[in-house]
């Protein structure tokens, strides 16, 4: 019979909270995505399905929730880094974003499924939350667009920050194939080689910002 016990402080809600994430994250990490799920979970705590149930709704929420915490650092960070410079360059620009995003590998890997799976089976209250996140990350590119790169037109800021988006949204799982996909690769190219993640991050960064510096 499980030992667990309600939650009776909001400190054991947060604690317990953070163990499912924790031991959700442990999951993705070792075996992806199908892994994540309430049952597993709960062998690997103390807690019951029905328990882990009154912290999330559904193992999406779970990474939606975790996705949203990284973008809170990634916010955090760039207000910090950005705020109080006067100016910057292009390369400077790109070191800012590339090593804010070179953080949160895990972040990239997730994104590279949220629009298309994890958005969609997520509850509608953690995709608003998570989606104000976003759009924050938004507003914080797009004001720092318009700081560093004064000469820029409102189209040319929202291209920025869409590009900027659609990049991270596929730059970790384009250089990290599975041992199947490289089998594949290697049986149609055998010299094909895929860039280093850390690379075409920053090649691929350092690309989108130029285009804030054409007039």
């Amino acid at each position: 019979m499980s030992s667990f016990k309600r939650a009776r402080t909001k400190e054991q809600f947060e604690e317990r909270k953070e163990k499912i994430v924790s031991i959700a994250m442990e999951l993705y990490d070792k075996d992806g995505y199908g892994a994540v799920n309430f049952s597993t979970i709960s062998k690997l705590t103390n807690f019951t399905r029905p328990a882990i149930y009154s912290y999330f709704k559904n193992p999406d929420d779970i990474l939606i929730y975790v996705l949203g915490k990284d973008f809170c650092s990634l916010n955090r960070y760039l207000e910090d880094k950005l705020e109080s410079t006067d100016s910057l360059c292009v390369t400077e620009f790109t070191d800012v974003i590339y090593n804010g995003i070179i953080s949160y590998p895990r972040m990239l890997k997730m994104l590279s499924i949220n629009y298309s799976i994890i958005e969609l089976g997520c509850t509608e209250e953690e995709l608003i939350t998570f989606k104000s996140y976003i759009m924050h990350t938004f507003e914080l590119l797009g004001m720092y667009v318009s700081k560093f790169f004064s000469h820029v037109s409102e189209e040319q800021k929202v291209d920025f920050e869409f590009l900027i988006f659609t990049f991270i949204s596929s730059v970790y799982i384009i250089t990290h194939p599975s041992e199947r996909q490289t089998i594949a690769i290697k049986k149609n190219n055998d010299s094909f080689l895929v860039p280093s993640f850390e690379h075409l991050c920053r090649e691929g960064i350092n690309a989108i910002v130029k285009t804030l510096d054409k007039k």
